[in-house]
């Protein structure tokens, strides 16, 4: 799948910064509730089928928050879900280096309380 690089407003990038450095201190709830955000702002227009990899974000951080909670297998259920999405990239998008993820995530999904503490792999610039 080719999706179009995200365009973003001013406000929707600070967002998804936020969301990725909530991320990264393990506020994993809170990245989920910035995402959600600029997700529901989105349409269904092509421009906006980034929609899809934002979506598998916030279930990813939806699945690491589960984990927190001692919610196992809520946790691998929405890190499924991520992992879906997250397949049809075969590199960086929106800045953040997707087929590292799909590897950490293949890796310890049957543990996927060892998610806890991931970092996004952003590409630096």
């Amino acid at each position: 799948m080719h999706l179009i690089e995200p365009k973003f407003s001013k406000v929707q990038l600070l967002k998804f910064r936020w969301g990725i450095w909530l991320f990264n201190q393990q506020r994993y709830w809170d990245a989920h509730e910035v995402w959600e955000d600029i997700w529901r702002e989105l349409g269904n227009d092509s421009e906006d089928d980034w929609e899809i990899i934002l979506r598998g974000l916030i279930q990813f951080a939806a699945g690491l928050h589960c984990c927190q909670e001692g919610k196992k297998t809520q946790g691998r259920g929405n890190l499924r879900k991520a992992l879906v999405k997250f397949k049809v990239l075969q590199n960086s998008f929106g800045g953040i280096i997707f087929p590292e993820i799909v590897l950490n995530i293949e890796e310890t999904f049957d543990s996927p309380g060892d998610l806890i503490g991931y970092q996004l792999p952003i590409m630096r610039s």
